[in-house]
This record gives structure tokens, C-alpha cells and sequence, in this order.
């Protein structure tokens, strides 16, 4: 019982810290717990090595590669843990982009498969529908020599529009308004994409005026800052 508080209280503060965007402390303090076969370590240890991975571009590859082990790790541990399922999809796209265009491809319906369960699993998770519109959006943005990479993989090839991917960055706004800077940045590129220029402005402008706390709030304002003046 002890040992289960202890838990619960060292979770809260690597959240906490998680939250602050002190990733590095977030995984110093999770490896201090004893018991490491709980799979609410491993998931979030994974979830903090990937937002290193953003900040520290020399260690970017391992960073990434240890996370995905863990989130295997944690899956092992729980399948029945939406976290694990929703940050495995990230680490496997992430991992598999590190090993080519062609793995990349390869591993996206698998990708798919574990952001499906997490939104089963919790559909109030806003992020959930963000990485969903992320999935359609990479598939409707994506390069013809990449269309034609994917068409030598699969069958049946998976699909995605602009269409698509703003609903599922609506949902998730829906959820949560403001909970995270680059899904106002993607909601403003689906409008721009579907020539809706006056909503795309709408939310390009707030995705340029977001307070940067973090290397995804950078990238957020850069990016929305250069696709306003395309307006």
C-alpha cells in the first residue's frame, strides 16, 4: 500500500515536471522508483525521451530509439492502457521514420492501429483526435514519389484529406480548446489548404501568437507566421 502511494505521488511530479517541459527531470525522476514493472513508468519515460528528442537534435536518434523500446516495454506490461497505445503510435512513426522513406510507409497502418485503440479507449483525450488529424493530414500532404512508394507496399493503400484531418483537429479542439499549440497550426493549414483563406487566417493568426514554452510552440509560431504572409 505504501509503495502504491509512493507511486502515485512520483507520477504527479514527473507529470508536473513533464507539464513544465523539464523532460530531462521528468525521466531522472521516474528511474528512481524501485519497481519499474508498472507500465505508467515506461510510457511516460517514453513520452518524456520524445520531447527531448525535439531539443537536443545531436542525441535525436537515440532519444527516439530508447523511447520506443520502452514504449514496447510499457505495452508489454498493459495493453489495456490507452497512454501506451497513443504514444507507441508516435514512437513507431518516429522510429520508423528514422529508418527511411519506405519503413516509414510500411509501419503506417500499424501506426494507425494503436491511435484507433487509444481514441477507443478515451475519446475525451484531445490528443487522441490531434494525432489522428496529424495521420490523414501526412497522408493528404503527401509527396508523389511517396504515393508511389506506398502503392508498391500495400493493396489497399490508406488514405487521408484535408477534409478529414480538420475534422479530427476540430474534435479535438472541441475537447479542449488551446491544448496545444500546433493543432490551431493545423487547423489553419487544412483551411488554408481548402482555399478557406479568412478561417485560415483566423487560426493561423493564434497559432502565431502563442506563448513559446517549447520546441513545438516554436516550430508553431515560425510556421504559421510564414503561411500568413502566403495570405
Amino acid at each position: 500500500m505504501a509503495e502504491e502511494m509512493d507511486l502515485q505521488h512520483l507520477l504527479q511530479n514527473a507529470d508536473h515536471l513533464f507539464d513544465e517541459n523539464q523532460y530531462q527531470e521528468a525521466i531522472d525522476l521516474l528511474k528512481t522508483f524501485p519497481n519499474q514493472s508498472d507500465a505508467n513508468i515506461p510510457w511516460r519515460e517514453a513520452r518524456a525521451l520524445y520531447k527531448l528528442s525535439k531539443q537536443n537534435k545531436a542525441k535525436r536518434q537515440e532519444l527516439i530509439r530508447e523511447g520506443f523500446e520502452l514504449i514496447q516495454k510499457a505495452l508489454e506490461l498493459d495493453e489495456n492502457n490507452y497512454e501506451c497505445h497513443k504514444w507507441m503510435a508516435v514512437l513507431l512513426d518516429a522510429k520508423s521514420e528514422l529508418d527511411g522513406v519506405k519503413e516509414r510507409i510500411t509501419q503506417l497502418k500499424n501506426v494507425k492501429k494503436h491511435m484507433q485503440k487509444a481514441l477507443e479507449m478515451n475519446s475525451e483525450d484531445p490528443s487522441n483526435w490531434y494525432l489522428l488529424g496529424m495521420f490523414s493530414f501526412s497522408l493528404a500532404d503527401m509527396p508523389w514519389v511517396h504515393r508511389k512508394i506506398m502503392s508498391t507496399i500495400f493493396s489497399t493503400a490508406p488514405t487521408g484529406t484535408y477534409e478529414e484531418s480538420l475534422d479530427y483537429f476540430l474534435k479535438a479542439e472541441e475537447k479542449k480548446a488551446n491544448f496545444y499549440s500546433m493543432n490551431l497550426l493545423f487547423i489553419g493549414k487544412c483551411y488554408y489548404n481548402l482555399k478557406n483563406n479568412e478561417k485560415a487566417k483566423e487560426f493561423l493568426d493564434r497559432a502565431a501568437n502563442v506563448q513559446v514554452l517549447n520546441e513545438d510552440d516554436k516550430k508553431c509560431k515560425e510556421e504559421a507566421t510564414t503561411l500568413l504572409k502566403k495570405l
